[in-house]
C-alpha cells in the first residue's frame, strides 16, 4: 500500500475540493434547469392570471390562509420583481394593485381587436444573448418564461421636424460614432471623451445604488467617500458635461440627446447621470418582449402564484397602517384595502412612488422625516406629462412597410429652447408646435404579433404636454368627462395623425381605430397625481446624496421599504434593478438565490 506523502496531500485536498465544488455546481444547475423547464412560457399562460380581482371577501380569505410576510403596494415591474424574489426565498407575499390588470407599465390593453403596449417600447442590454445580465435577471423572476424579439438594426431615428434632417442610430455604436464624425467633422476626440465620461458616470451611479442594498447608516457613514464619485455625475447637467468634454456644436448635442424623452427633460435640466445611463444602453441593438409587454407581467405573476403568493387587482390600498414605537418612531404593520385591515408579519413594500407613499398613504408625522428633505430640495416636482395616440391599422406592418423601430420627431436640435417655450405656454396655441413626438411601431417589434392578430398593425405616438391644458376636466369621471373633453381629444388625435402621415403617408386610409390618452388618463390608470409619466422629476436635486438618503430602500418608518422608479431612476432596467435591490435588502437569501439562479440556470 502506497501512502500519500506530505507534499502531495494539500494538492489532493485541493483537487478534491475543486471536483466537489464542480459536482455540486453541476448538480445545482441541472436541478434549476429541470425545475425551470416545467414552468410555462409566456404564450402558455392565460391572461386571467394578471386580472385576479380583489373583494373584501377574497382579501379576508387570503389573510386567513396564514401570516403574510410582506405586502407589496403596486404591481409595477419593481414591485413584481421584489415579490417574486421574496416568494422564491420562501416568504408569503401579497401584491395589491389599484388598476384592473397587474403589471404597471408592463401591461397591455385591447380595443376593437387591437392590442397596445402602454409603457415598454424597447429595451437594450443585448436581450437575445445568453451573456446578457439583464436577460438572466428577467429569467430568474419569470422562471425563464419571457422571450425576446429583435428590433431593426437601426432601432432609433433622430428627425429634425424643422429641417428634415435625419440620423439613424444602429446597434453598432462604434459605427454610429464614425458616422457622427463624418457628419460633424473634427468632433471625434470630444465624442470619445464624452463616451468615457458616460461610462465613468454609470459606474459611480452603480456604486450608490448598490449601497441601497444595505442599511441607511452604511450610506450615511460613507457619505464623504460616495460624494467624491457620485457628485461628479449628478452635480452637473448633461449639457454642462458635454460642453466640458469639448462638444461645442449645438446640433451635435441635439442629435446625441435625441432620446431625452426617455427621461422627460432636455439636456440643460437633467442630471448627467441619467443621460449617461442611456448612452450605452442600446449598444448591441434594441429588443421587445415577445407577445407584448404583458408577457412580463404574466410570467412574473405566475412565478409568484406558484410559490403561494397572491397578486390581486382592483385592490387600492387606502393607507399603510403604522404603530408608534416605544422610545419614538413608527413601524408599518400592514395596510387597509377595501376597508379590510391586512397584517404584514415582516413588512410593507411600497411600489406606489414617493408622492403616493409619503403624501397620501402614511400619516403626516410618520412620513415627515422622508418627505421633509425631499420637499425642501424641490425633489417632489412631478416629471413630464404626455399625450398618447394609439393607432390601429387594417393591414400588417409588412403590407404597409412599417419598420421595427422608433422615430424621435423633434421640433429642432435645441431641446432646452423647445422646452422653455412649452413651459411658457398657457395653451397649445401659445406655442403652436410640439417640441417632441415619439413614434413607436409596437406591433412590428413583436415577431409574434401577426400570428396573434392577423391582418392588423398598431403604433403609438407620444408628445409632451402640460397638465394645465387638461386640468379643467380633472374632477370629472373617467370616460364621462363631457363633450368638450372629447372634442379636445379629437383635436389632439388630428394633430398627431398629421405627423404620422407626414413621415409615413402609406398609413393614410388604413387607420381603423385610434384613441387619445391625456395626463388625466395617466392619473386614472397609474394613480399619478398630475399625469407624471416618470414619477419624480430627474433634475439634479433628486440625485443629491441627501435626497438619495430620503429615497433609500429603508424609510424612516420601520418595516416599510421602497422600490420602483423613484427609488433610483426611470426605465425598465432601473425598475428591474430596484426590485432586486429591495428584495436583497429585505432578505439576503432572496438575493443569493437570485444571483445563483442567474448564474447557473440560464
Amino acid at each position: 500500500m502506497e501512502f500519500v506523502t506530505g507534499a502531495s496531500m494539500p494538492v489532493q485536498i485541493a483537487v478534491g475540493a475543486v471536483v466537489g465544488f464542480v459536482t455540486l455546481a453541476l448538480g445545482y444547475m441541472i436541478m434549476l434547469r429541470t425545475s425551470r423547464s416545467k414552468c410555462p412560457k409566456w404564450n402558455e399562460i392565460d391572461e386571467k392570471v394578471i386580472k385576479n380581482g380583489a373583494s373584501a371577501k377574497k382579501l379576508q380569505a387570503v389573510a386567513a390562509e396564514g401570516p403574510i410576510d410582506y405586502i407589496i403596494v403596486g404591481s409595477g415591474l419593481a414591485g413584481m420583481t421584489t415579490a417574486a424574489l421574496l416568494a422564491k426565498a420562501g416568504h408569503k407575499v401579497l401584491v395589491l394593485e389599484q388598476h384592473d390588470v397587474a403589471g404597471g407599465a408592463t401591461h397591455t390593453f385591447t380595443e376593437k381587436g387591437f392590442e397596445f403596449d402602454v409603457g415598454i417600447h424597447y429595451i437594450g442590454e443585448r436581450m437575445t444573448s445568453n451573456l446578457s445580465i439583464c436577460r438572466r435577471l428577467f429569467e430568474v423572476i419569470s422562471d425563464g418564461g419571457i422571450e425576446w424579439s429583435k428590433c431593426d438594426d437601426d432601432y432609433d431615428f433622430y428627425v429634425n421636424d424643422k429641417t428634415g434632417d435625419k440620423f439613424a442610430f444602429g446597434k453598432d455604436h462604434s459605427a454610429n460614432l464614425k458616422r457622427l464624425e463624418e457628419k460633424f467633422p473634427g468632433c471625434g476626440p470630444a465624442l470619445r471623451r464624452y463616451r468615457r465620461a458616460s461610462q465613468i458616470a454609470k459606474l459611480s451611479g452603480a456604486s450608490l445604488f448598490v449601497l441601497k442594498l444595505f442599511p441607511l447608516w452604511v450610506l450615511q457613514t460613507l457619505r464623504p467617500l460616495v460624494a467624491l464619485t457620485w457628485g461628479w455625475s449628478t452635480d452637473r447637467t448633461a449639457l454642462e458635461v458635454m460642453k466640458s468634454c469639448g462638444l461645442k456644436d449645438d446640433e451635435l448635442i441635439g442629435v446625441l440627446t435625441y432620446l431625452y424623452g426617455d427621461y422627460g427633460l432636455p439636456p440643460g435640466r437633467v442630471a448627467f447621470l441619467v443621460q449617461a445611463l442611456l448612452e450605452t444602453h442600446y449598444d448591441g441593438g434594441a429588443f421587445f418582449p415577445r407577445g407584448g409587454s404583458s408577457s412580463i407581467a404574466k410570467t412574473v405573476v405566475s412565478a409568484i402564484n406558484r410559490r403561494g403568493g397572491h397578486v390581486m387587482v382592483r385592490a387600492p390600498v387606502e393607507k399603510i397602517n403604522v404603530e408608534e414605537v416605544p422610545g419614538g418612531g413608527w413601524k408599518a404593520v400592514g395596510v387597509t384595502c377595501k376597508g379590510i385591515d391586512i397584517v404584514a408579519r415582516l413588512g410593507v413594500v411600497s411600489n406606489a412612488g414617493a408622492t403616493n407613499t409619503f403624501k397620501y398613504l402614511l400619516p403626516e408625522k410618520a412620513a415627515a422625516p422622508n418627505l421633509g428633505p425631499l420637499e425642501r430640495l424641490g425633489v417632489m416636482e412631478p416629471s413630464v406629462q404626455l399625450c398618447y395616440l394609439f393607432v390601429g391599422l387594417d393591414q400588417t406592418d409588412t403590407e404597409l412597410n412599417l419598420p421595427a423601430c422608433n422615430y424621435w420627431i423633434l421640433g429642432g436640435h435645441d431641446h432646452d429652447a423647445q422646452f422653455d417655450k412649452l413651459d411658457a405656454a398657457d395653451t397649445f396655441d401659445d406655442i403652436g408646435f410640439l417640441p417632441a413626438i415619439f413614434l413607436s411601431f409596437g406591433s412590428s417589434k413583436d415577431d409574434n404579433f401577426n400570428k396573434a392578430h392577423p391582418g392588423k398593425a398598431t403604433l403609438q405616438l407620444l408628445a409632451p404636454v402640460k397638465y394645465e391644458w387638461f386640468e379643467a376636466w380633472k374632477d370629472k369621471k373617467h370616460q364621462h368627462r363631457g363633450n368638450d373633453y372629447e372634442a379636445e381629444k379629437k383635436v389632439w388625435a388630428e394633430r398627431l395623425l398629421a405627423k404620422l402621415y407626414k413621415y409615413f403617408p402609406q398609413c393614410k386610409g388604413h387607420v381603423e381605430f385610434h384613441d387619445v390618452g391625456t395626463p388625466l388618463t395617466t392619473d386614472f390608470y397609474l394613480n399619478t397625481k398630475r399625469g407624471e409619466t416618470y414619477g419624480l422629476t430627474h433634475k439634479m436635486p433628486r440625485f443629491s446624496i441627501e435626497a438619495q438618503e430620503a429615497l433609500h430602500t429603508e424609510t424612516s418608518v420601520r418595516n416599510l421599504t421602497m422600490t420602483g422608479q423613484d427609488h433610483f431612476s426611470v426605465g425598465v432596467v432601473a425598475a428591474l434593478a430596484s426590485g432586486y435591490i429591495t428584495a436583497g435588502y429585505l432578505s439576503k437569501t432572496a438575493l443569493a438565490n437570485g444571483a445563483a439562479e442567474a448564474v447557473f440556470a440560464s
